[in-house]
C-alpha cells in the first residue's frame, strides 16, 4: 500500500504531461505570431526578429532618435531623421559624420568649414580669413598675381621672383630690376647686380693703348684696329648690360682744331665699325680729345706715337 507522499509524488507526474499540453498550443501560438516578443504582430512588424516600438512599426531604434537602427547612419548617437539620424552639433544643415569642422558654422561646399571671405579656402587654412585670396598664396591677396602674397610682396602691382621679395628680377640674380645695375646679366650684390669681368677681358681692355688703330694722320682703321674691336665686339655681347667708352687722342702734330677736328672722326669711325658688328649705338660713348691729354713726349717719334691712341673703358650700367 502507498504511503500518502508517493501518491502524491505520483499525481504530480501523470498531471505534468496534461498541464503542458494544455498550455503549451498557446504559448507557441504567441510565439508564432510575434517571434521577436516586442507586442507587433509579426504580419504588421517592419522588423519581426528584432524587438523594436510599436510607432517605428517594430524596428529597433538604438540611439532612441525616431530613426530606424537600418537607416540610421549614425545608430549609437541620437541625430535628426532628415540627416538619416546623425548629430549635427554646430547645426549647420551637415551631419557631424561629413563635417570637416563639426563645431563651427560652416558652408555646404567648404564641407561644413566657414569661409568669411568666400575665396574657397576654409578659414582655419586660411592666412588672411577676412580677406580673399588664392591657394597659391594659402588665402591671401595677391594683386600682381605672381604666386607671392601682397603682405610679403614688395612689389605688389607688378608680377616678380621670391629671390627678390616679389618685385621683377629679370635675370634671376635675386637682385630686383630697380637696384640692379645689370637687370639683363645675372650678377653679383657687390657689384650692384653686374657679373664680375672676366681676367683676359680687363687684359683686352688694357691692351688698347698699345695699338695703332689709325694711321698717322687718317681716319681709316688699320687691320690691327679692326681686329681688335672685332673681339672688343664679342665682349660687349658677354656683357649686354655694360656700356663702352672710347677716348681718341693725338700727337702735336699739325694744328689743334685740326688734330680735335681728326680725333672727332676717329671716334665716329670705331663707333660705327661696332655697330656694324651688332652693337646697339646706345651702348657707345666716344670722346675725341686731340692733342690736349698726351702720356709720352711729343718732341720724340716713339712718344708722338704713343699718344695716337684709344682708350676703351667698360662701363656698368648706365653712363
Amino acid at each position: 500500500m502507498m504511503t500518502a507522499p508517493a501518491w502524491k509524488l505520483l499525481f504530480l507526474v501523470l498531471l505534468l504531461p496534461l498541464y503542458t499540453f494544455g498550455q503549451s498550443p498557446a504559448e507557441g501560438k504567441i510565439r508564432r505570431s510575434d517571434r521577436d516578443g516586442d507586442g507587433l504582430k509579426n504580419k504588421r512588424d517592419h522588423c519581426p526578429d528584432e524587438a523594436g516600438p510599436v510607432y517605428l512599426f517594430g524596428c529597433p531604434d538604438s540611439d532612441g532618435d525616431g530613426v530606424t537602427d537600418s537607416k540610421d547612419l549614425c545608430p549609437l548617437e541620437p541625430g535628426l531623421e532628415f540627416l538619416q539620424g546623425c548629430p549635427d552639433s554646430d547645426a549647420d544643415g551637415i551631419s557631424d559624420l561629413f563635417d570637416e569642422c563639426p563645431h563651427t558654422y560652416g558652408r555646404a561646399d567648404r564641407k561644413g568649414c566657414p569661409d568669411q571671405d568666400d575665396d574657397g579656402i576654409v578659414d582655419d587654412l586660411d592666412q588672411c580669413p577676412t580677406e580673399p585670396g588664392t591657394d597659391k598664396t594659402f588665402g591671401c591677396p595677391d594683386a600682381d598675381e605672381d604666386g607671392i602674397a601682397d603682405r610679403e610682396d614688395d612689389c605688389p602691382d607688378l608680377p616678380g621672383d621670391r629671390s627678390a621679395r616679389g618685385c621683377p628680377d629679370r635675370d634671376g640674380d635675386g637682385i630686383r630690376d630697380a637696384d640692379d645695375k645689370c637687370p639683363n646679366t645675372p650678377g653679383e650684390a657687390r657689384l650692384n647686380g653686374c657679373p664680375e669681368i672676366l681676367p683676359a677681358d680687363l687684359a683686352l681692355l688694357d691692351q688698347s693703348t698699345e695699338l695703332a688703330f689709325f694711321p698717322e694722320g687718317s681716319t681709316d682703321l688699320t687691320p690691327a684696329g679692326k681686329a681688335y674691336l672685332d673681339q672688343v665686339a664679342e665682349m660687349l655681347q658677354r656683357y649686354p648690360d655694360f656700356h663702352l667708352h672710347l677716348a681718341v687722342h693725338t700727337d702735336t702734330q699739325g694744328k689743334t682744331a685740326d688734330n680735335l677736328t681728326l680725333t672727332d672722326y676717329q671716334a665716329r669711325t670705331c663707333v660705327a665699325y661696332l655697330v656694324a658688328k651688332g652693337i646697339s649705338p646706345t651702348r657707345l660713348q666716344a670722346r675725341a680729345f686731340g692733342e690736349t691729354m698726351p702720356i709720352a713726349n711729343n718732341r720724340y717719334p716713339e712718344g708722338r706715337a704713343r699718344n695716337r691712341r684709344v682708350e676703351v673703358v667698360l662701363v656698368i650700367g648706365d653712363w
